[in-house]
């Protein structure tokens, strides 16, 4: 009767040593596994600098046998077209930017007169009955109604006719001026009013120029 509760005891007592020695036991295991570990990767280290350290990498590392090396970074490239377009840019600006001749206005004091080569240049012509006539408007026109007895309606007529300066009418004689009263249906106002006289001295005024 006093046998079972004794072995029953024992029992106990050894499955508690053996508990025990299997903890030990995979305690020791693990720190020889560990150890082993550490003695295969304490290799020693290559210097700073060696370029060995960039190819010899632990296999457990690097499983592909793949090498890693530095690679050194590009500097960027700018488009050189960039440049060209804005070089191109500032040239057309500065063409654009260049000064326009200057011209005589037609009514300004002190413009040079024309003479009667220049007054061929602008396409004038020599007519037998009106003297110097103009086939269309000269670059410096004269404003005829600054002569006495020529209003609107009359210095328009002078220009349908080609007459557009003091010098022309300066220059008449009295056929021209017969041909122009006839033509102007105004008998001898152009006489009675002195318009060629009257051109002269406003020729005069206005170019400093004296007509003969």
């Amino acid at each position: 009767m006093n046998a079972e509760p004794h072995l029953s005891a024992n029992i106990t007592l050894m499955a508690f040593y053996l508990a025990i020695a299997f903890f030990l036991l995979g305690f020791l295991l693990g720190w020889i596994a560990r150890g082993k570990g550490w003695v295969l990767d304490s290799k020693p280290s290559a210097p700073a600098g060696d370029p060995t350290l960039r190819t010899n990498i632990s296999p457990m590392l690097n499983p592909t046998g793949v090498s890693f090396t530095e690679s050194t970074p590009k500097p960027a490239i700018r488009p050189s077209g960039i440049m060209q377009n804005k070089s191109n840019e500032e040239g057309s600006s500065n063409s654009e930017t260049s000064s326009k001749p200057e011209t005589a206005g037609a009514d300004k004091p002190g413009a040079q007169p024309k003479t009667d080569e220049d007054a061929a240049a602008d396409q004038a012509t020599k007519d037998d009955s009106l003297g110097l006539v103009y086939s269309q408007s000269p670059e410096n026109v004269d404003d005829l109604k600054d002569i006495k007895g020529v209003g609107k309606v009359l210095s328009d007529k002078l220009n349908s006719f080609g007459v557009y300066t003091y010098r022309q009418i300066a220059a008449w004689d009295d056929a021209i001026i017969a041909e122009f009263s006839t033509r102007l249906s105004f008998k001898d106002r152009i006489k009675r009013d002195d318009w060629v006289a009257q051109a002269k001295a406003l020729h005069k005024a206005k170019y400093d120029e004296e007509l003969g």
